[in-house]
């Protein structure tokens, strides 16, 4: 069984005592009446028991007891007042240690605007890069304090989520082919694809084959930029995403984007455990006013078309 120790008011009233020597003056400094002041140091010696005063002398003079104790309370008094007041500025003062998750095609367009606005909220930050399902399972192996990631999620009792952005999927084909009607160039020419090992991979390829496509992709790749690349070439059409088309701005002149038939698109959304309620809102307040100086912005200036894609799927106007 835990010993139910007294509590700091016990020991300031003994202090005050021993620095007094005189009950009705150390009653009169902590403002409580004479009898509660006794009551207080009798509760105290009750526990210890053995009185800390000789009662029969003036001035009180403390006994072997109390004089160990005048020792000792001054220091477990000044610890706790240090404990509660680190505890008290905890949630006031930047994290030592910020551990975010993000998917690669994430973290090329905006990895570090969000370092950047995340800045003041820890010493450090350190920003790991991946796919999807792995960050996660990283963020649920406690690897992350927070991760961005895409649905579908698992179903976890201590992981909560707040919706961010959304992603419109698209059909991107090499410029010279803009003027074809999608159904016949789809069924007529080759298909560059995503491998399924990631959500990405696996729900771009869900969309080619809602699209009536059975046959397999000429060409997979893990990395937009190459298979990007590939259709900027003319290799091929690919089911990608608008915000993957931002990690080749290069291949862009060459690209013609179509809108998916079946108006598809995925979210982002910020992980975080309920313990870090309070700060996951203000980190995701800071994710989404990054996104939005970005599509109107630096993105917008790569494709306007691209940008106006993912502001009709975000509750944006229309770009000036």
């Amino acid at each position: 069984m835990v010993m139910k120790v007294p509590d700091t008011k016990l020991l300031e009233t003994f202090l005050i005592i021993a620095q007094e020597r005189n009950l009705i003056s150390a009653a009169s400094t902590l403002e409580v009446s004479q009898p509660t002041l006794t009551q207080r140091l009798q509760k105290l010696e009750k526990f210890l028991g053995s009185p800390l005063f000789y009662r029969n002398v003036r001035p009180l003079k403390l006994t072997k007891l109390g004089q160990k104790m005048l020792l000792e309370v001054p220091k477990v008094l000044n610890h706790n007042q240090k404990f509660w007041t680190n505890i008290k500025t905890f949630n006031q003062t930047p994290h030592s240690l910020l551990r975010l998750g993000m998917p690669d095609s994430l973290s090329e367009i905006m990895g570090a605007e969000c370092l950047n606005a995340l800045s003041k909220m820890a010493k450090r930050i350190e920003l790991k890069s991946g796919i999807s399902p792995g960050l996660e399972n990283s963020f649920r192996a406690f690897e992350f304090d927070f991760a961005i990631d895409t649905d579908p999620f698992e179903k976890h009792s201590n992981c909560e989520m707040i919706s961010l952005f959304n992603d419109p999927f698209i059909i991107v084909t090499p410029n010279s082919w803009k003027d074809k009607n999608l159904n016949s160039l789809v069924n007529q020419n080759p298909l560059v694809g995503y491998g399924r090992s990631s959500k990405f991979g696996a729900t771009c390829s869900k969309i080619v084959e809602n699209l009536g496509i059975n046959t397999q992709p000429r060409f997979n790749f893990d990395s937009t930029q190459s298979l990007l690349r590939f259709v900027q070439a003319g290799h091929g059409w690919a089911a990608t995403s608008a915000l993957c088309l931002f990690q080749s701005p290069n291949a862009l002149k060459d690209i013609a984007i179509r809108k998916c038939p079946t108006a598809e698109f995925r979210t982002f959304s910020l992980l975080y455990r309920l313990d870090d309620t309070k700060l996951a809102n203000k980190v995701s307040n800071k994710f989404i006013a990054v996104f939005d100086k970005l599509i109107n912005g630096p993105w917008a200036s790569m494709s306007k078309e691209a940008a106006e894609m993912v502001k009709d799927h975000n509750n944006y106007s229309s770009l000036p």
